[in-house]
């Protein structure tokens, strides 16, 4: 470390995985560490690639740096957006080159990334496959130990692509990890997941028929392990939200799909003529327009259940070529109606029907920014549940 314009500055930064917020312990001599009593602590001010400045805690003036002066990490800054495994190869050039730059230009507000050799920390492994792409392993602790070890789509080695993939990923994750830690919501609002069937028998007034449960509750400790017919094409699921609170809340669910990144919007999962947007499918509820809360002491809401007013089905779909899927359910509750459609995220790539059967990376799409989504109305949400859906395509 060195003293430089009234500033100490530690030789390391954002490549090493320095963020905001990162605190420092500061020792003018490490010789004499033990006569210290006790080390200033510093937090992480102005962060490059390679170099962070420092801003002390307290009001003293700085003392100048002694003969072997040092500084260690007290404590963790932000955690990165994405945490990404890279290999040292000659052909990875061109995702050499997005790294820098991304790492070159964080900011306090952008999205965080850190690139390491150490695979046991990182969401996604990026290597460059036989095919002279990049392929993209799953490493997550949520979903590859469910057998969700690869992204489908592989993503060109152009510095366009690659950075087009890496900052959407990094919303993805950012979107995904965000949890406000709400014991009374955690607690008191329930969810109930269950496969449904049309009844042979019973209508409704328009002369649709009912739907039923195919079977037990789905969820189990938070996941639900979702089995799809190799003979069918989909399964349809009826969600049940129970409200124990002391108080009414406003649900907002989003569905996080991981074959494609995408948050709240897919080709799949809810069928309905209303809820289109872009040749999308919407994946959020509330649907556009009025929200209405979900009573307090017991008040429920079903999703999916195609009775009465409720005609949206939610109906899953293993994509062609795959035999797992996962994704995750997100719910975010409010106490006053709020608009967190900022959440939402198309995908990067293009369906397979639309790529020679192969979900590719879609073209001349616009670059995503590098500062996340802001949102004051996020700061209205009062607790978040995170639920994670498998799905596996068993033989007939």
């Amino acid at each position: 470390m060195s003293l430089e314009n009234d500033r100490y500055i530690v030789h390391v930064g954002s490549a090493a995985g320095i963020t905001h917020g990162t605190q420092f312990y500061v020792y003018r001599d490490q010789s004499k560490l033990s006569k210290r009593k006790a080390p200033r602590t510093f937090v992480a001010d102005q962060i490059s690639l390679f170099y962070t400045s420092l801003k002390p805690l307290d009001d003293r003036p700085l003392k100048p740096l002694l003969n072997s002066p040092g500084a260690v990490i007290a404590k963790a800054g932000v955690r990165p957006d994405l945490v990404v495994h890279v290999p040292l190869k000659n052909q990875l050039a061109p995702l050499y080159e997005v790294m820098l730059k991304l790492l070159y230009n964080a900011t306090p507000e952008s999205y965080h990334f850190f690139f390491t050799e150490d695979s046991s920390k990182a969401d996604i492994s990026l290597d460059v496959s036989e095919d002279g792409v990049l392929s993209v392993k799953v490493l997550d602790e949520r979903a590859a130990p469910h057998g969700f070890v690869k992204i489908p789509a592989e993503v060109p080695l152009k510095v366009d692509d690659i950075e087009r993939f890496l900052i959407s990923a990094a919303n993805f994750y950012r979107q995904l990890n965000q949890s406000i830690a709400n014991p009374e919501t955690a607690k008191n609002i329930t969810l109930s997941l269950v496969e449904l069937i049309s009844s042979p028998l019973d209508y409704d007034e328009n002369g649709r028929p009912l739907k039923l449960p195919a079977g037990g509750e789905l969820l189990v400790g938070g996941i639900a392990d979702i089995q799809v017919d190799a003979w069918d094409d989909h399964v349809t699921l009826g969600y049940e939200i129970t409200n124990n609170t002391a108080q009414d809340v406003y649900l907002h669910a989003f569905y996080f799909d991981h074959t494609e990144l995408s948050i709240g919007q897919s080709r799949l999962f809810i069928l309905s003529s209303l809820l289109r947007l872009n040749g999308l499918i919407d994946k959020i509820y509330p649907p556009p327009g009025e929200q209405t809360p979900i009573a307090k002491n017991g008040g429920t809401l079903r999703l999916g259940w195609g009775n009465g007013l409720d005609d949206i089905q939610y109906r899953f779909e293993i994509p062609e070529g795959q035999d797992i899927d996962i994704g995750f359910v997100k719910l975010m509750f409010s106490a006053a109606p709020v608009d967190l459609t900022s959440v939402v995220q198309r995908t990067v790539y293009r369906p397979p029907e639309e790529a020679d059967g192969k979900q590719k990376m879609a073209e001349e799409m616009k670059m995503p920014s590098l500062l996340p989504p802001q949102d004051p109305d996020l700061e209205e949400v009062i607790g978040t549940s995170l639920y994670l859906l498998v799905q596996h395509r068993v033989p007939h």
